[in-house]
């Protein structure tokens, strides 16, 4: 299943993405030249897709959400920085309904 979001991953990204798993069930995805608004549409295009996708071929009625972290290097400063913005996010978008996509700013 994770090699099929990946692959949806790969697909719907803008071309000059780099993604990797990160961990788990979790990818990290870097759009560089994007603002933070850019990488949120960017990524909420991603993530509506995977949503609407069939993936009933792995298992039927088998629906696939994902939720997603935002955060902008301008706003960090620092990597470490950025990585622990995005994973706040990320925690908001679990922890405040799932299947959808907060940023640093949210």
């Amino acid at each position: 299943m994770l090699e099929r979001v990946a692959q949806q991953l790969k697909e719907l990204s803008p071309a000059n993405a780099k993604y990797a798993r990160w961990g788990g069930e979790e990818f990290t995805l870097l759009l560089p030249e994007h603002s933070l608004e850019q990488a949120i549409n960017a990524v909420r295009i991603i993530q509506q897709s995977i949503e609407q996708h069939d993936f009933s071929d792995l298992a039927p009625l088998l629906n696939i959400t994902v939720s997603v972290g935002v955060a902008s290097v301008e706003n960090a400063g620092d990597y470490n920085r950025l990585l622990n913005h995005a994973d706040q996010a990320l925690y908001r978008a679990k922890q405040t309904g799932r299947n959808k996509v907060e940023s640093e700013l949210s």
